[in-house]
This record gives C-alpha cells, structure tokens and sequence, in this order.
C-alpha cells in the first residue's frame, strides 16, 4: 500500500465518488473479501476504479490493478467507463443525465468556463445526442443538467449528483438565484423519502417477467449459506428487483 498515491483520469470522474453507506458497504466487502475486480489504469492513472482504490485504502488491503487495453479516444474512453458504471451502480434519471452532461460537448475543446466541467470533459467531441443515449436518458435531460453544471453551484451540483435535488428544480435555482445564494435556496427543495402507499395496481407483462427474473437472482443469493456472499452482491441482486418494482408501480 505503500508508494505514490495513484491519480484519477479525467475522464473516471465523469462518475461522482461513492460516499456514506454504500462506500461503507464497499470498504467493509473488500476487507473481508478482498478487491475482486482489478482496478483500470490508463497512461498511470485510475479510468475505471476510483471507489475501489480509495475503499481499499482504507480497509489496507492492497489493490491490484490491470491495463486499459482498448481504443485510445476520447469516445472509446468515456464509452468504457460509463458501460461499467451503468452496469455496476444504480443511478437515478436525475444522475444518468448529469453524467450525460459531463459526457458532452457542446463547445468544441471543453466548456472552459465551468471548472466543475473542465477536468472531466476536456477535449471530448461527442453530441448531446450520443451522450444521452450512451446513458440512456432524454436530450432533453442532458441539456438541463449542462445547464445545471454551467450556472449552478458546487452545492446545487452535488445535491443532484448524489440524488437529493430533482433536476428541474435545480436547474431552476441555477438560473435565476445568484451562486453565492443557491446553497439556501436549496435547503427547502431537496426529494423526502416517499411515503409508502397502499394501492391495488396492475402490471403488465413486460414487468411481471422482469420482477421474476430478478426475484429469481435475488432468491438464489439469499439461499447461498451465510458467509459465502458479499453484501454487493446482495445490493446488486436486491435494488435493480426494487427499481424494477418502482418502475411497474409507476407506470
């Protein structure tokens, strides 16, 4: 563990960092289990990785790592990290399309005059279009979370990157309240936890087939004798077959 620190590439931190609870979860798993994916070097630097590198740190367990051994481009770079991370974490719409922005470039060589959106997307020449696709959300979406990003404050910025501000309502506060003020503005606007609610609903097909599948993984995971799973392997069997039941809820 000894040694220079190792630095983030750019384009790894077009991904917010873990925090609280679910980086808790993280260091905890790897000190018991030790780090199971390599960590993703790139001219030196962490491209895929950065959660696992700083939880294993502090858990003092010594990472491994591998080479970055695909397409050196700036689409093929951002395209590799956002399959993982999509893949990997379980991200709001709201966040999905903040990552979108980040991803974009609406002025050719980098937006130079947001900081917040230099390092991660300097130098990239891929479209709203494509970045929204590339993390399946709206343009519509994208556009409103550049905007976030270009007018907002750091504050405004991370209450919508760790899902605790919608975006509408952000993008709102970041253009029409002054960045010194924006940190108040948002005190009173932040997502409750929703109340739960007692309704008869009906499901289609689609969704009935989706929850099996997942209620199938999820049970083949709970059914595994104690101390033989890890607890990410149980929040990725159990939050994808929540969201799937969310999203049935709600149509």
């Amino acid at each position: 563990m000894k040694g220079k620190p190792l630095q983030f590439h750019p384009i790894a931190d077009i991904f917010p960092l873990m925090e609280g609870e679910v980086f808790d979860d993280l260091v905890q798993d790897i000190r018991q289990n030790g780090l199971r994916e390599p960590i993703v070097l790139h001219c030196g630097r962490i491209l895929d990785g950065r959660n696992r590198y700083r939880a294993c740190l502090q858990a003092g367990v010594k990472h491994k790592s591998r080479t970055y051994e695909g397409e050196d481009t700036p689409e093929a770079l951002a395209t590799f990290v956002t399959s993982l991370n999509l893949h990997r974490r379980q991200l709001t719409d709201t966040q999905r399309a903040m990552v979108g922005a980040k991803i974009a470039n609406l002025h050719r060589g980098g937006d130079r005059r947001s900081e917040s959106f230099k390092p991660a997307s300097a130098g990239l020449k891929i479209s709203q279009k494509r970045a929204a696709a590339m993390v399946n959300v709206k343009q519509s979406a994208v556009e409103r979370a550049k905007a976030v990003q270009k007018h907002g404050s750091k504050e405004v910025v991370a209450a919508v990157e760790s899902g605790h501000l919608p975006l509408a309502t952000a993008e709102k506060i970041a253009k029409s309240t002054p960045k010194d003020k924006q940190a108040a503005a948002i005190k009173g606007h932040k997502e409750a936890p929703a109340r739960r609610r007692h309704v008869s609903v009906r499901i289609d097909s689609v969704g009935v087939k989706n929850i099996v599948r997942l209620s199938r993984r999820a049970k083949q995971l709970i059914d595994v004798p104690a101390g033989q799973i890890s607890i990410l392997d149980l929040r990725k069997a159990v939050v994808p077959l929540c969201q799937a039941i969310e999203a049935s809820l709600s149509k």
